[in-house]
């Protein structure tokens, strides 16, 4: 394993990284039926299909889960003893909630938890503020959000605990999960 493939893992991160940012598409719908059976269906203008940022995301958190068995290499070609890095983990407790996230999308279910809470993400969550809207418009059973402003739109998903409980942002995991990752490797390179 190279520095360079490492270099080059770290930029596909940092692309998909971009790509959970951008928010502006074609737009998005969903129907829900209330309890009554009315069926509503919910349009959201120039907003980016929500499945596809999702998708996003659990790539992003493949990937960087996927670091670990890079750096494991690397530091196998560079004097390192690979297992720092099952003892930064298991010291970290984002990068513990980063493996259950992955391998439970990977594998459709956790066996076994790094971080004792089998840790899992939630549906992603759109806050849209006024500010962000041009126009509301009701159509029969149709709402639609005419989003004007995509800066304003706020993205979130939580990570969910074996109970359902928020333990976490997945954003906030992600970014402190990937600096773990590239302070190690930094620390691989500078004693190249």
């Amino acid at each position: 394993m190279q520095i360079t493939e490492i270099k080059s893992l770290f930029e596909r991160i940092k692309r998909l990284s971009s790509g959970i940012e951008r928010k502006e598409g074609a737009g998005h719908q969903w129907s829900y039926t209330f309890p009554d059976g009315l069926e509503t269906t919910y349009i959201l203008k120039n907003m980016r299909n929500l499945d596809e940022i999702e998708d996003d995301i659990a790539n992003l958190f493949i990937w960087t889960w996927n670091l670990k068995d890079y750096l494991k290499e690397l530091a196998k070609t560079s004097n390192h003893n690979p297992e720092e890095i099952e003892t930064m983990i298991n010291s970290d407790r984002n990068l513990q909630i980063c493996g259950d996230i992955a391998n439970g999308l990977k594998h459709g279910r956790l066996r076994k938890s790094r971080s004792g809470s089998y840790s899992k993400l939630d549906r992603l969550k759109v806050e849209i503020p006024h500010t962000a809207l041009s126009s509301i418009t009701y159509r029969g059973k149709e709402v639609e959000f005419d989003i004007s402003k995509m800066k304003d739109v706020i993205l979130s998903i939580a990570v969910l605990d074996n109970q359902g409980e928020t333990i976490d942002d997945g954003f906030n995991v992600l970014s402190a999960a990937l600096s773990q990752w590239e302070t190690y490797f930094q620390k691989i390179k500078q004693a190249s």
